[in-house]
């Protein structure tokens, strides 16, 4: 009979556990996160579930959050939670949220339902249970390290290229340099020539010059001879006969 009771007893339990439309935890109501209880930094979860009133602060003090509750450090939050009644038979509230996941350090987590800061819960709502933040997947890992590989590439090729059109502007200005360097040449010399022609008469004035002085000088020849006593040979011919007759 004690047997049977038992099995009765354990069947009513066991069927009174399976008909609740919502988990409880010993002190309060949990919240349920889906898809999954983990997740990467920026994804998408959603928070669901029904609490009743409790030793906590009532819903009406609200607005309420959800935090990420590390076991030694301050709460993360996560997002604002819509908080309603609820229209099933099972406690007064009904809660739902879309968060993200923040960027924070991979490991377990309290996804904690309370109050701006954190100080104080809501009803008798102790949470989400524990949330796992998880790292990339090594499929997601590979294919970030093949983007920067890419990325790496692209920034080594744009490197070369700047490289190349940096050696050939040294090139054409080296060559513009030595191109200023030979007419700043050119121009001195022209400088230096128009200098000396300045200063230095030219070939034609020279010979002109030349020209005038020997005819002055057979015009002074001419006139001496005129008023001179003296008749001076013209030829060898003529100086010999002036020899012979001065004998």
């Amino acid at each position: 009979m004690n047997v049977i009771l038992r099995i009765l007893v354990g069947s009513s339990v066991a069927g009174l556990v399976i008909v609740l439309p919502a988990p409880v935890w010993a002190g309060g109501s949990i919240g349920h996160v889906s898809p999954r209880s983990w997740a990467r930094p920026g994804a998408e979860i959603r928070l669901s579930g029904t609490f009743c009133e409790g030793s906590q602060a009532p819903v009406s003090a609200g607005p309420w959050f959800a935090y990420l509750d590390p076991p030694a450090a301050p709460p993360v939050l996560m997002g604002r939670v819509r908080i309603a009644p609820n229209t099933g038979d099972y406690c007064q509230w009904r809660l739902t949220a879309s968060l993200t996941v923040p960027h924070v350090a991979p490991g377990v987590y309290w996804l904690q339902v309370c109050d701006r800061g954190c100080t104080e819960g809501v009803g008798d709502l102790i949470g989400a249970g524990d949330f796992t933040v998880v790292s990339a997947s090594p499929r997601s890992e590979a294919r970030q390290l093949q983007h920067l590989r890419a990325r790496l590439q692209e920034s080594r090729r744009e490197e070369a290229r700047q490289e190349r059109l940096l050696e050939e502007t040294d090139g054409a200005l080296r060559s513009a340099e030595a191109e200023i360097v030979a007419l700043d040449s050119q121009v001195d010399g022209l400088r230096s020539a128009l200098v000396a022609a300045r200063h230095k008469p030219s070939a034609w004035f020279g010979a002109m010059l030349a020209s005038g002085a020997i005819s002055a000088a057979a015009l002074v020849v001419a006139i001496w001879r005129r008023r001179s006593r003296f008749v001076i040979p013209d030829t060898p011919a003529e100086l010999l006969e002036e020899a012979s007759a001065d004998r």
